[in-house]
């Protein structure tokens, strides 16, 4: 053989075993994996039920194949119940069935008899139950135990405890007296009744009984010899206990006499320390407490009321007090003045700016009637006349009284709104025809009542200085003043037109005939009376302007 073919078989030789190798090494692999993961359908160890116990034969780390079965048995304290198999089986998916409902059921014991003088407390009475005793009031248990447990078998653990009466000792002896029934011990709730000696008096309680926890209800009781003195108390009778002796409770009632009021109880009673309880009472000069139907005491409410003392009463709601709301207690005994009435009424009624004009009154009862009237420059809102009806409201409401404005008196015209003028309330004033408005047309009355703004005029339309009167004072002094600026420029114009007038006739009179001869003169010269021909003109005109412009 060539090495050639040598070396070639050689290597056919390696790959076989190669291949060979790998096939168990996958055969080694698959056994380990099933090994660990377990075979498809085997459960491990059976699980643990509360009410039973496996009873198949088993240990930590088994495996139970598919359908094979464990059986359980009922532990302690549980009965087997229904018909559910006491089984479990492995299922194809790797667990364990689970039953439809337990097979196993806890263990009743009988219901618990009851004890003398007690009672039984429970709430089930099933395995592990405890019942409770307990004792009727005044009894106690002779034993410690007074419990007992629903055992595993059924049956209540011990026996019933045992309840028995407490007993009291016998009570304290009484100096000077004694008690019954006497005996050596006493049960509960028995009693003995206690007396005293004659002529004495038994303190405290005459009977006591023996209570639940063994103790008496009370401590023994005291014999004495309780007296107490006859009481005086002046001004007074007696109404009961008129004579002695007066031993313990023994009572007396007192009334005083007329003309005094009492201080104090009118019953006392002899106590156990041979005194009075309360102290006996005092009869002072007094009245009798007030008393006035539908009324209550505002103001000076006692126990007793002596001499002087003042009282006030307030009526209730919709009374109205008749008389005087404060009386007084006088000397004999008497309030004064008398005491007032309550009587179904009202209030007085009241409107602002108006006086009552009919019914006024000091008190006004049911049904009785007011008139009002409403003061200057007011007017009255609502009804004049209201009554007093009988939940103490007047009917119908006030009236309310406003201020107003006088009726606005405007000559040659006319007011376009009808009265009353109430405050706020506004109006227009018209001019008749031929008339001019000087003014607003419009006027407001204010809080006051007076018109705002003031009156308007209305004036003659014409301008040529008529005769028309002026509609008012103020109006006539305007047009008075417009006249008398009027003739006052035509005697102006009448005075320039005369001064011209007279200057152009001076200037037309020749020389020749403008000087004239008075005579001659001593020295033979003749006088000129141009000059004073120049001034007589002049003065005339002025005195004629005197005349012609009076102040």
């Amino acid at each position: 053989m060539s090495e050639a073919e040598s070396r070639s078989t050689m290597g056919r030789s390696i790959l076989i075993m190669n291949s060979q190798s790998t096939s168990r090494m996958k055969v080694y692999f698959i056994f380990l994996i099933s090994i660990v993961t377990g075979v498809k359908g085997d459960c491990r160890n059976p699980p643990r039920l509360p009410y039973a116990e496996l009873t198949t034969p088993s240990q930590s780390g088994d495996t139970f194949t598919t359908d094979q079965k464990v059986l359980y048995s009922c532990r302690p304290g549980y009965i087997r119940t229904g018909t559910t198999p006491n089984s479990l089986t492995c299922l194809a998916d790797s667990t364990w069935s689970s039953p439809a409902t337990p097979f196993c059921e806890l263990r009743k014991c009988p219901v618990p008899e009851e004890i003398s003088n007690g009672r039984a407390g429970f709430d089930t009475i099933t395995f592990g139950s405890t019942v409770t005793y307990k004792c009727d009031e005044g009894y106690k248990f002779i034993s410690k135990v007074t419990t007992r447990e629903c055992q595993p078998d059924g049956t209540w653990s011990g026996v019933p405890p045992v309840c028995e009466v407490q007993v009291c000792v016998p009570p304290s002896p009484v100096v000077d007296g004694s008690y019954s029934p006497v005996k050596d011990e006493y049960e509960y709730s028995n009693s003995v009744l206690y007396s005293c000696n004659s002529g004495l008096s038994l303190i405290g309680n005459s009977s006591i009984f023996c209570k639940a926890d063994a103790t008496w209800s009370a401590a023994a009781p005291e014999c004495r010899d309780v007296k107490c003195l006859d009481p005086n108390v002046e001004n007074s009778e007696r109404e009961s206990g008129f004579t002695g002796p007066y031993r313990l409770n023994s009572a007396i009632t007192f009334k005083c006499k007329s003309g005094f009021v009492m201080d104090g109880s009118a019953s006392i009673k002899c106590d156990e320390n041979s005194a009075w309880s309360p102290l006996p009472p005092t009869c002072k000069v007094g009245c009798a407490a007030p008393i006035v139907q539908n009324a209550d005491i505002s103001l000076g409410l006692a126990d007793v009321y002596i001499l002087n003392s003042n009282v006030t009463f307030a009526c209730h709601k919709d009374f109205v007090i008749s008389g005087s709301a404060t009386v007084m207690c006088s000397g004999n005994g008497q309030w004064t003045p008398s005491l007032p009435k309550c009587q179904l009424g009202c209030a007085a009624p009241i409107v602002q700016n108006a006086d009552i004009s009919v019914g006024l009154a000091d008190v006004y009862i049911l049904n009785s009637n007011v008139t009002f009237a409403c003061r200057k420059n007011f007017v009255m809102t609502g009804s004049a006349t209201v009554m007093c009806s009988g939940n103490g409201q007047w009917a119908p409401l006030l009236p309310i009284c406003q201020i107003s404005c006088p009726v606005p008196h405007v000559q040659n015209a006319e007011v376009l709104h009808p009265g009353p003028y109430l405050s706020s309330s506004t109006v227009t004033i018209k001019c008749a025809e031929n008339f001019t408005l000087s003014g607003s047309s419009k006027i407001t009355c204010n809080v006051d009542g007076q018109w705002a703004p003031a009156l308007p005029q209305c004036l003659n339309g014409e301008t040529d200085g008529g005769s028309q009167e002026p509609d008012n004072e103020d109006g006539g002094n305007h047009v008075g003043a417009i006249v008398g600026g009027i003739i006052g420029a035509l005697v102006l114009i009448a005075i320039i037109v005369g001064i011209i007038y007279y200057k152009k006739r001076q200037g037309s009179v020749s020389p020749s005939n403008s000087n004239y001869k008075s005579g001659d003169t001593p020295d033979g010269k003749s006088t000129s009376h141009q000059k004073p021909v120049d001034q007589a003109p002049m003065n005339q005109i002025q005195s004629q302007n005197q005349q012609e412009i009076p102040c």
